[in-house]
Formats: C-alpha cells, structure tokens, sequence
C-alpha cells in the first residue's frame, strides 16, 4: 500500500526528541506541517502557506525565499498494517539522505543518490496495530545524481529536498513475495504476425530464513482472447532472491501502437508463488506486444521503428513541477494536451519521477524517450576510454527494473549534451541486455554530434538548438546548412526558448506595476539559464515580434503580437521535421520541443503555461501535428508540402493553393489532384512561385480535399514581400543571427470587425462535457483575423482548463464559417456556468451562455 496522507513535517531545528521517540506510536506531531507523499520540503512550505503560499511565483517573490539546504526535515506518519506474513517498507526516492527510524528502531541510514530506491524488510518490527515512520531528511549538497533542473530554471531553494517519491509497504501472505515482473518480446515478424514469444520474469524474494519450495504461477490475459497460464517449480534457500523467467507463446498477437498510428492494445499479466497451494504473493502489470527499433539513414541519420514502419517522432521534453507536487489531474491535463497537439512522444531527461505518467502513456499510445541527464555525465572527464560510474550503471538498472514493463518505454539515450565514456555505455549495455531491453526498444549512443567524445561514433542525433526565437523561415531554410537548428535528422530537443502566456496568465504572475513596459521581473521570468543572463531569451523574442509586427503600446498589444509571432514559429518547427521526413538527402527522422510545460509559472520553455491554459504554441503544434493528411507551406522556395502520418496510403486528393492581397483580392490560385500519397511520407505537391502586384503583407490559403471533394485540412499563412533572411555563418546555440525581418506591420491596419457571430451547444457525458462552438464572419468585405475561442467559468471569466479544443486561433474569409468542439471536465467549471468567448486580432470580442442540446446536422 502507498503510504500517502497522514504525514506531518517540521524542521530538526525546531525538534529536540531522538528519532526513537518520534518514531514511536502516540507521539504528539500535531503542530508540524501536515503533508502528503511524494512531497518535497518547500512545496509542503508553500502548501501550507509559508512564503506567501502560491504567491511565492508573483512577480520575484521566490528570491526572498531563503536557502533551505543547511538545516534537515523530518518526516512522520503513523499507519495500520494489514495481515501478513512479511512485510517490506520501500522508499522509491529521497533527497538526498536520511535516517529512518520506524516503530522506535533505527532500520537505516543514508542512500547513496535520489534515483535508487531503498528498502527494509520490517517483519520483525511491525505491528498489527497502529505503526510510526519517522524520516529525517539531508537535503543535497550538490546536483550530482540528484534531482536538479540543471540549467532549466532556477531550481528549488530546499535542492529538492524530501521523499519526492512514493513510500510503499508491501506485504505478502507468505514468505516469499514477487517483485518487478517484466516481459520481452522476441520471436516477432511484420507486417502480419501470426505468433511472438513473451519471456515473463520476475524477481522472488524469500523474506524468511528457511528454504522455501514452491510454484511460480502466471497468466496472461486480454478481453477477447484466450488467457494462457504458465507455471513453474521454484527453490529458494533462505534470504534468497532471484530472477525467474517463464517464456510462452502468444498467438495472433494484438500490437501496441503509438496512437496516430493504431490501438495501444494492452495485455494483462499476472504472477503469483504458491507455497503447498497457498498463495504467498502476487503482482499484475499492463505490458505491450510492440517492437521498437533503430535505423540510419544511408546518410547517417538515426531514427525509429516501431513494429516495423519507420516513424517521425514528434515529442517534447518534461519538466516536472518545481516542487514535485504531482497530481492526476496535472498528470492527465499534460498527457492530453500533448495529444491534443497531435504530438506521439515524450522525452524524459534524467529522472524517471511522477510514475503514473507511465501509465497514462501506455493507456493512451504514447512513446517514451528515456535517459541520462547532462548532470549526470560531468563526473567523466577523461574521454572515450575515461572509467565507468557504479552509480550511474545502478541508476540504469533501477530504471529498468521499475519500468520495463510499459510499453510506452521506447528509447534509451545513453547521454545528452556530453556523451558518457565507451565503458559506461558498455556498462549500460549490459544493463539494458540483462532486462532484455535491446532486443524490442531503440537504443541511442549518444546525443550531440557536438558534444562526442568521438565525432566518429555520432550516432546522427543532434541537440545544437536552436534555444531562441527564429523566424519560421529558419526551419526550412535551416535543413540545408551544417548546424543543427534546420529540418534535418533527429533533434533531441529544440525549441524558441520563450513562449508568451495569454493575458490573463501572464497577470497571475506578473505585478501591475511591472507589466508594462517590460523591466527586470519580465527578464526573471523569461531566463532558461537560472537568471546568468536573464535578458537573453526576452530580447530576442521581442525584437523579433516589434520588427516583424511593430512596437506595441500595450502589454496586450504585445501579447497579442506574441501570440501570432509564436504560431509561426512553433507551426513551422513542426511542419518542415514532417515535410523534409522523405528528403533523400539529410532526411528528418525526429525532433522533439524542449520543453513541454513549466516548472513553475513563467515565459520559457512551454508548449501551454503552469496554470494549464494553452496559448498560440500549443494550437500552432496541433495545427501542425494533429491531422494524418495535413498541407504546409515553405517559405524558403514558395513550394507547398503534403505529409502523410499514417501507415496507409491515399489516393486522387486535391490539392489548392491561393495568395490575397492585404485587402483580399486573389493574386494567386492553383489546384492539383496528387494521385497517390504513399504511406508515412511526403511530397512537394506544387510551388506558388512568383507573384507578382503583391501588398507587402499578404496571405497565403493552403487547403486539402479528399477524393470526395471534403476540406480535410486547411492552413492559413500570413507572410511579407520583404521576407525574412539569416546569416548563417554567425550561429550559435542560442541563435542564428537574422539580418532582416520580413515586415508584417500592415496586419496593424486590419478594419476592426465586429461582425462575427457565435453560437454554442454542449452534451455531457461521464463528467465530460463537449460544446459544439459555431463562429461566422457575417462581414461581406472584412477579415476575421486569428480568433481564439474559450470556453470560461461563466461570464468573463476564466478559461476552464484542462480544455481540449480541435482547432483554435481561427482566420474566415467574408461570409465563411466553421464549427469546432472543446472538451473539458464539468468539474473543472467549479459550479460555475460554461460561456463561449471568441476575441481576435481587430475582432470585437464578444461572450454568450452556452446551453444544453445538440447541435444540428448539417450534410
């Protein structure tokens, strides 16, 4: 059982008793701070509303936080043991180490870093009654093999100190228990497999000092399939554990795939060791029949199979909560969004916390790119052949024990940003082939070709940015230069470094006084690098956005122009990685956003802010990413690009491609049926080329339309004369220097139109509610220019959030129209009434109830 509530914490300082005495049963905790676990010490500081509680992250509030690293914590909680015949209390993470007493005894002492857990069989000391665990905690002294946001951010002021992770007491009726069951897939063949094996293993631990003999029992098991039972004869002397493995034959199997791809089909497994009949213990797990694999290009290139069809992956990075204040519904709000924005992948770097992410990834057809820190990496500095590190060979065999079983586990990199010596991957290696991992999931050598120790040995993954605002140009212009920004092979992790929130995010965090003009607490808020160099991030992006769309006289002005200037960005990201995936030369294989979401509330490195409202980056990557037939356009050579995700090809689609003037005369038009776009691969479908008589701002309309005459997708692009350009010999990881901004200013002069019309109608269902928004632009001459639909907590208020829209950020042409969904839980509209809120850029907002009903059909 996890050992959750019921905990209470307080400095040492302010505690004169032994830990004998706290770990007593009755002792008298009440005025300590109460808390859950996982939990680190300052966010049960914060929770508890010490430092001015959330409003720690108000504008830099969070500097008057003092150190906590010189002072230790303990933890205390009493709880109830259920019947059994052993017992083992487990501490899947603390920072950094501690002393643990329970039930007035002390049972262990230190860990050797935050990433190994620990465990005690507590048989002879545990009591059928009420029982104390008392934990004193030594916050870390150092990053090394501990949780550190590296250079992410600034980094918590306790260094992260607490039991980050569950604390669990297992039981087993018997004396022996089962532990870490497993499986690996072999014996597979694509494209139609007729049978695979599955080597079931796990770990049985004999508690008692005496031989025990006995039966490992298990089966196998999936809703509409046949169950499949195994079993084995087992003798473990006393105190033994040891690995068993029982291999079966599954026939016909259903395969577990990414989610753009096909059903994340899941098998149930369960293992049990009966001793004369009775069972000792059991342990079931979800596991995937799926293999992933690499392969390079024959230009080097690395990249990803799974179940035998090559996949661009199109993930981002996670960064966890600043305070590892994990929660389901945060759990379940990211996971969705990242689907949302049509994204299959999610990279973790370093730490494998927050294990419920594991499971919602499995369930809902996510792949997971797993690894080394570049914290861990600085212990080597002596090159290729420089030693291995027991700890982080430890680390990697943890890793694997506590989730090989999810299929959503994918990828291994061995390192990011400096590579580890050849002996520690060799070490790793040998780790990942134990578990039987090499032989079902992709393994990267290294990460950064700039970064090797051998520039030979690139694995032809990169990570050389870019970290700063580009233009869109960038990205496709980019895929024919040396360095790593452009559209080219597999990119780690890439990304514009600052993201702006929508308004009234940005006013949760940002003081009144401070948010116009931008001054020093936007710098603290906007800085990646733990505030070295706060300025960096923010002055890129603004200059980018006041060249390209003008100065703003407002911060909503600005975070308006914000919003365009990082839809186009983030949509071209996307969409040059996907057209350049079938080049013949330098072919994109992958690329990842670094990062997903925020550690704490902020400007940089998101793809949806902290308090879980998305913003143009977020509907730019869906628009990009979300459909399996999408349409995009290149800026460098005017070309237009279809990309086909699925593993099916498509035939007698229609294809057109349309420029207006600033005030909406066609200049341009052309239409193309693509006979066949051939399963997971892209194509040029046509090149606009010159146009001649162009407004300096103008408009560019990209549609596609199945072989039905049905718009399928539908992209809208505003661009300039004047276009953007770089040069590219004055790079760097934070930026390529841009020598001119294409000039959209004009969009400055759009006639406001107050002519959109909205409407909306929302079913509920299980708790979720789905409101069916219709918007029209009723104006016979005026643009309705890049709307944004919310649904808010009645009238004027908040967006509820998590909402999950289809499309947003909207542009209609006079007397056009379109209809979307949003999805969000009733509960998450507090009691509160759902309203429809559609504003845009000179569109005249405007709100309305939305009522219960259906909406109706239209042919």
């Amino acid at each position: 059982m996890k050992l959750t509530g019921n905990w209470r914490m307080i400095s040492a300082t302010n505690v004169s008793a032994s830990g004998e005495t706290l770990s007593t049963a009755g002792y008298n905790a009440s005025s300590w701070y109460a808390t859950t676990v996982p939990s680190t010490v300052l966010g049960t500081l914060i929770n508890n509303g010490v430092y001015g509680g959330e409003n720690v992250f108000v504008g830099t509030n969070y500097k008057s936080v003092p150190g906590l690293t010189n002072q230790t914590w303990w933890y205390r909680t009493e709880f109830t043991a259920g019947a059994g015949s052993q017992y083992w209390l487990k501490f899947n993470g603390i920072q950094s180490n501690a002393d643990i007493y329970f039930n007035g005894t002390r049972i262990g002492s230190g860990t050797s870093n935050s990433f190994i857990p620990i465990e005690y069989n507590v048989t002879s000391t545990i009591r059928h009654g009420t029982n104390a665990l008392a934990v004193r905690i030594y916050p870390p002294h150092d990053d090394l093999f501990n949780l550190s946001f590296v250079d992410w951010h600034e980094g918590p002021k306790d260094g992260g100190a607490g039991l980050w992770r569950d604390v669990l007491l297992r039981t087993a009726s018997g004396a022996v228990g089962v532990r870490d069951p497993y499986v690996a897939i072999t014996g597979i063949t694509f494209p139609n497999p007729t049978a695979c094996t599955v080597s079931a293993r796990v770990l049985l631990d004999n508690g008692s000092g005496s031989a025990v003999s006995g039966v490992l029992k298990g089966g196998i098991s999936k809703a509409g399939t046949r169950p499949i039972a195994f079993q084995q004869n087992v003798s473990l002397s006393g105190k033994e554990s040891r690995w068993v493995t029982t291999s079966v034959a599954v026939p016909n199997p259903k395969l577990w795939w990414p989610y753009q791809l096909g059903t994340p089909d899941l098998y149930q497994l369960r293992v049990w060791f009966e001793i004369d009949g009775s069972e000792s213990d059991s342990k079931t797990i979800n596991f995937g029949i799926r293999k992933f694999e690499q392969y390079h290009t024959p230009d080097g290139m690395w990249g990803v199979k799974v179940n035998g069809n090559k996949i661009l992956c199109r993930g981002a990075g996670y960064d966890w909560e600043i305070f590892s204040r994990y929660t389901h519904w945060r759990n379940k709000a990211e996971m969705g969004y990242l689907k949302m924005m049509g994204l299959n992948s999610l990279r973790f770097e370093g730490w494998n916390a927050n294990d419920e992410l594991y499971d919602i990834c499995d369930h809902e057809g996510i792949f997971i790119m797993l690894g080394e820190t570049c914290a861990w990496e600085h212990y080597n500095t002596a090159g290729p052949n420089g030693p291995a590190n027991s700890t982080v060979t430890a680390m990697c065999e943890w890793q694997m024990r506590e989730f090989r079983h999810h299929p959503s586990l994918a990828i291994w990199n061995h390192g990011s940003d400096v590579e580890p010596s050849y002996p520690q991957q060799n070490a790793n290696n040998q780790v990942l082939d134990k578990y039987g991992f090499r032989g079902d999931s992709a393994v990267a050598k290294n990460v950064s070709l700039w970064a090797c120790l051998d520039p030979a040995a690139w694995d032809g993954i990169k990570m050389e940015g870019e970290y700063n605002y580009m233009p869109p140009k960038y990205f496709w212009e980019g895929a024919d230069q040396d360095f790593g920004g452009g559209a080219w092979g597999f990119c780690a992790e890439q990304g514009p470094g600052v993201i702006l929130p929508e308004y009234e995010s940005l006013v949760k965090f940002i003081p009144s006084g401070s948010l116009w003009p931008t001054d020093s607490v936007w710098d603290y808020h906007t800085s990646p690098y733990a505030n070295v160099a706060p300025k960096g991030g923010l002055d890129i992006t603004k200059a980018g956005i006041d060249k390209r769309y003008g100065i703003s006289s407002s911060v909503q002005e600005f975070c308006q122009k914000a919003q365009l200037s990082q839809y186009e960005s983030m949509r071209a990201q996307y969409e040059s990685y996907s057209a350049f995936k079938s080049r013949a030369s330098r072919p994109a294989t992958g690329v990842y956003m670094w990062m997903l979401c925020d550690a704490q509330p902020g400007m940089f490195w998101n793809m949806f802010d902290y308090y879980m409202k998305p913003n143009s980056a977020t509907f730019a990557t869906q628009k990009a990413c979300a459909k399996t037939l999408h349409v995009s356009y290149n800026y460098t050579d005017s070309s237009v690009w279809i990309n086909n995700e699925s593993h099916g090809s498509y035939s007698n689609h229609k294809v057109s491609a349309r420029v207006y003037n600033f005030d909406l005369t066609l200049k341009y038009s052309n239409e193309m049926i693509i006979g066949t776009i051939a399963a997971n691969a892209s194509l040029p479908a046509l090149t606009i080329g010159n146009v001649s008589g162009l407004s300096t701002t103008y408009f560019i309309r990209l549609q596609l339309k199945n072989a039905s005459g049905a718009v399928i997708d539908d992209n809208i692009y505003w661009y300039s004369t004047q276009t953007d350009s770089f040069n590219f010999g004055n790079h760097g990881n934070d930026g390529c220097e841009v020598t001119r901004y294409a000039d959209l200013m004009m969009l400055n002069n759009l006639p406001t139109n107050g002519n959109v019309t909205i409407s909306g109608l929302k079913t509920a269902c299980d708790g979720v509610e789905t409101a069916t928004i219709s918007l029209q632009n009723i104006s016979g001459s005026n643009l309705a220019f890049f709307m944004r639909a919310e649904v808010t907590k009645g009238l004027n208020g908040q967006e509820v959030v998590p909402v999950y829209y289809d499309d947003n950020y909207i542009t209609l042409w006079p007397g056009e129209s379109k209809t979307i969904t949003a999805k969000y839980a009733t509960a998450d509209l507090r009691a509160q009434t759902a309203y429809l809120r559609v504003s845009g850029f000179h569109v005249t907002q405007k709100s309305g109830p939305i009522p219960s009903g259906r909406p109706a059909l239209t042919p």
